[in-house]
């Protein structure tokens, strides 16, 4: 029925927000539509009949979640007064979500030779600060308070909007371990702060832009922030 319709929407638009791939079967198990994450490519998950995928055949997909109605028992049949002060019975409706299969799917569908090239909806960071020694590690942590302080200004005062850039500041922690560590996760932008200046690079390896002036890095990762999530 609409209650069913309603909340298969709301799940779809939640998987798709996550940037998670799913195949849905209508009527099966018993449930009115179940989820499922095809394994691409097909060395793990379980081995299942999907017959909307592969008639018969077996796939490799996991089953994360499902969304069902069922009838009312007799004896507990409840009734509400509508718009139209008529007696209706109210629909009951339930649905699960493996939050636990759906991050692991997220990672299968996202992972690549760096790690976790991982959609903004759902990745730690959207920048990481490096300072590159401790001569440069004022620098780094002026820069990091002033993007941080300029998120918040720029969403009204909401604080979540702070948390998509961090501060690696394991000065002992080779430099090029930290920038792995940053892409491995998903981070999409790195700036290395030395003592006069600051280097960006994108996951990929690309330099974006070396520069002296930190409101320029600062407007770097702002814009990226606010290009690829809604802060």
């Amino acid at each position: 029925g609409q209650e069913i319709s309603l909340i298969d929407g709301i799940l779809i638009k939640s998987f798709m927000q996550m940037g998670l791939p799913i195949h849905t079967e209508d009527s099966h198990n018993g449930f009115n539509h179940e989820y499922f994450y095809i394994c691409n490519p097909a060395n793990e998950g379980e081995s299942l009949v999907l017959p909307g995928v592969s008639g018969t055949s077996r796939t490799k997909a996991y089953s994360i979640g499902m969304v069902y109605d069922y009838p009312m028992e007799r004896e507990f049949r409840l009734r509400f007064r509508n718009d139209k002060n008529k007696n209706e019975e109210p629909a009951l409706v339930t649905y699960g979500i493996s939050p636990t299969r759906a991050v692991h799917c997220i990672l299968h569908a996202h992972h690549d030779d760096r790690g976790f090239d991982l959609p903004a909806t759902v990745r730690p960071f959207d920048a990481v600060i490096i300072p590159s020694n401790e001569e440069a590690l004022e620098n780094a942590q002026t820069l990091y308070s002033k993007i941080r302080a300029d998120m918040l200004r720029a969403t009204g005062g909401n604080i979540n909007a702070m948390e998509h850039v961090a501060l690696d500041d394991r000065i002992r922690t080779p430099i090029a371990e930290r920038q792995k560590f940053a892409e491995y996760i998903g981070t999409p932008l790195t700036v290395v702060v030395g003592r006069n200046g600051y280097e960006m690079t994108a996951r990929d390896g690309q330099k974006l832009s070396s520069t002296p002036e930190q409101d320029t890095a600062a407007r770097a990762i702002i814009g990226l922030s606010a290009l690829t999530r809604p802060l």
